[in-house]
């Protein structure tokens, strides 16, 4: 993305934005990203500097704003998407179209299958069964 002088953050945010549309809200982005609002704020602070995004009021909730790519911040993010589509390409080169697609699938079946799952409820059940674990070993340190 240097080519183009652009962090792959920025790249990233800018294909974020494209993607929402008129809901690309800071928050949205963020979420998109899995990435926190915070961190959205300093890429697009050096975004709108540049002039390739820019930011309007919310229709609906005049507190939030909405980010949109201005014409150059489509043409930038258009000829920079297609670069990384031919490095792509490139990379993929040497691998028969049946094997790609094949690490494709399986791919996007452990995204769907780790999407499915409560990120939180997993963690708090390991922290129970991690302090549990810790108690039941304590015990055991306690002479009888």
């Amino acid at each position: 993305m240097s080519h183009f002088d652009l962090t792959v953050s920025q790249f990233d945010v800018l294909t974020g934005i494209e993607s929402l549309g008129d809901k690309a809200t800071p928050k949205e982005v963020a979420k998109r990203l899995l990435v926190t609002k915070g961190n959205i704020t300093s890429v697009t602070r050096r975004l709108l500097e540049r002039g390739l995004i820019h930011q309007k009021s919310h229709a609906l909730d005049k507190r939030s704003i909405i980010l949109e790519l201005t014409d150059s911040g489509k043409s930038l993010l258009a000829n920079a998407k297609l670069a990384a589509k031919q490095f792509v390409a490139q990379q993929l080169a040497p691998f028969s179209q049946s094997d790609v697609d094949l690490v494709g699938n399986l791919m996007q079946q452990m995204r769907s299958h780790l999407n499915s799952k409560d990120f939180d409820f997993a963690v708090q059940g390991i922290v129970s069964q991690h302090t549990s674990e810790q108690m039941n070993l304590s015990s055991m340190d306690t002479p009888q």
